[in-house]
């Protein structure tokens, strides 16, 4: 109608209405197609609208949407790329953009992306690790899984759990603090965090990972040299595993842990398997109804 009139009214009326109504209805329409799955429907409106107003980043980035949603992570980052060339210090694009680059296995060029806006003389993983920002290093470890760089794909994960353990310790240095200021409503807030803590969908991901992984080495070990150091890189970042041995007996027997979380690992001898079920019993501590 908008082509034909210029008008959305069905009677003839002088009014037009303005030149982006016919764009906006181009840009909203191909995501309703690109839900219900219409992809080719949905590429010719973004495809139309592009060519109504070529420079406007949102119908770049609703096209890299459209193709992801299709499966083709690789044309959707060229869109997306082509969307963050048009105003480079739009932080949101170029974290989109780092995101899909991770989606596609291209970590270092992520790592160059994201470089753009950490903190200069500081390596842009190092920063981002220090800045906690867990959904970057869990997309690259999912990378480095599909790649099967198992020791950095533990490495990402293992630094998402000590984020946690972090979140954990942090919270006692709000303990007296919160005493003193009488910020109960808020404390008690946050003591129900932290019994849920590693129920959040970044350690869900990153614990998926790690136990796949372990997994992966239980059934298929590494024999090469080369690859077996690699893996040792990854888990000598693990923290200890050492637990009490009523712990230990009852994880073998299948019993309730101390902790409150059941361990069905009836092969806890050996020791990749056991850190693939430390990971599930931790998530399922959080997940435990309190």
């Amino acid at each position: 109608m908008l082509t034909r009139a210029d008008s959305l009214s069905e009677k003839d009326s002088e009014e037009k209405e303005p030149a982006t109504a016919l764009l906006w209805t181009y840009y909203y329409a191909a995501q309703h197609y690109d839900y219900l799955g219409c992809t080719a429907k949905a590429l010719d409106l973004i495809n139309a609208a592009i060519e109504h107003t070529p420079t406007l980043i949102e119908l770049f980035v609703a096209k890299a949407r459209i193709y992801k949603h299709a499966g083709d992570i690789h044309e959707a980052l060229r869109f997306l790329d082509e969307a963050q060339a048009l105003d480079t210090a739009d932080r949101y694009i170029n974290s989109k953009c780092a995101k899909y680059m991770l989606r596609g296995n291209l970590i270092k060029e992520a790592e160059d992306m994201c470089a753009k806006f950490t903190r200069e003389g500081v390596s842009a993983v190092e920063n981002l690790n220090e800045m906690q920002c867990m959904w970057f290093q869990t997309e690259c470890a999912m990378a480095y899984q599909r790649l099967g760089k198992w020791g950095e794909a533990l490495k990402k994960c293992h630094e998402v759990d000590r984020h946690f353990s972090e979140i954990m310790e942090d919270q006692f240095d709000f303990h007296t603090y919160c005493m003193r200021k009488m910020t109960l409503r808020a404390y008690v807030s946050l003591l129900r965090l932290e019994d849920v803590l590693r129920a959040h969908p970044f350690y869900f991901k990153a614990a998926r990972v790690a136990i796949q992984v372990y997994l992966q080495l239980h059934d298929h070990p590494v024999a090469e040299t080369e690859a077996a150091e690699e893996i040792n890189t990854g888990v000598s970042l693990l923290p200890s595993l050492t637990l009490p041995a009523t712990d230990y007996a009852c994880a073998i027997k299948g019993k309730r842990w101390s902790g409150n979380a059941y361990a069905s690992v009836s092969f806890v001898d050996d020791p990749i398997v056991w850190k693939a079920g430390k990971m599930i019993v931790r998530f399922m501590q959080a997940a435990q109804p309190h």
